[in-house]
């Protein structure tokens, strides 16, 4: 082991001086020590279930579209079963990789499952449902997380105004379908057009400042 007489310590690895004082060092190093802390490459266990769960998805599209080729009677039910997983997993995806903002994941998993469950109403034979409960109750819900969680993480005007914002924009599209007369039942568009309101008078009143400069900023005016 290597000495060190000025500063009295001990000194492990391959040294010719002190790394405090620069003195020599007295004694025979000791080769067989490392220098370097040892890393240990450990697997992630979230990474871990993350795989095993992408395992058990492919799986499942597999086995149904198997067995939708044995019992085929002109119904290819097994591309539902796909499509299911594939939707899941894109939001997953996405909320993974921006999981770091989770206001900003509230809005982008709002627009992709409006989205998403748009086209699934459009590809099976349009019923409505996409416009008449999903579009209104997830901009209700999405609305209200956004107020919760800015509050909870005490987030500044600036970090969630924006997104509150856009995800209010979204919620006066209902107004369209009502004026061209595509929703049987109304009461969610209602709700969520006036949830939309008092959310945005909300911002207009208490924290317009806060979003002018924040658009300002956003579209470098």
């Amino acid at each position: 082991m290597l000495y060190c007489e000025h500063c009295k310590i001990e000194v492990t690895g391959i040294h010719q001086k002190c790394p405090l004082c620069h003195c020599n060092l007295t004694g025979e190093p000791e080769n067989n020590l490392p220098q370097y802390p040892m890393i240990r490459n450990q697997t992630s266990k979230i990474y871990l279930i993350f795989n095993l769960m992408k395992l058990t998805a492919i799986v499942a599209c597999v086995i149904s579209i198997l067995v939708n080729y044995i019992t085929y009677k002109e119904t290819l039910w097994s591309i539902f079963v796909v499509a299911g997983f594939a939707c899941g997993w894109l939001l997953m995806a996405i909320g993974i990789k921006r999981k770091a903002n989770l206001i900003k994941l509230l809005q982008w998993e709002l627009y992709i499952t409006c989205g998403l469950t748009a086209l699934w109403d459009y590809f099976t034979g349009w019923h409505g449902w996409s416009i008449e409960f999903v579009l209104p109750c997830t901009c209700i819900v999405c609305m209200i997380l956004i107020y919760i969680l800015s509050a909870l993480l005490k987030k500044e005007p600036k970090e969630y105004l924006i997104y509150l914002t856009l995800v209010n924009i979204l919620g006066f599209f209902p107004i369209l379908f009502l004026i061209l007369g595509w929703l049987e039942i109304e009461l969610p568009s209602v709700l969520c057009i006036g949830c939309s309101t008092l959310f945005l008078m909300g911002i207009f009143l208490f924290k317009r400042q806060a979003a002018y400069g924040e658009f300002k900023k956003k579209l470098h005016i």
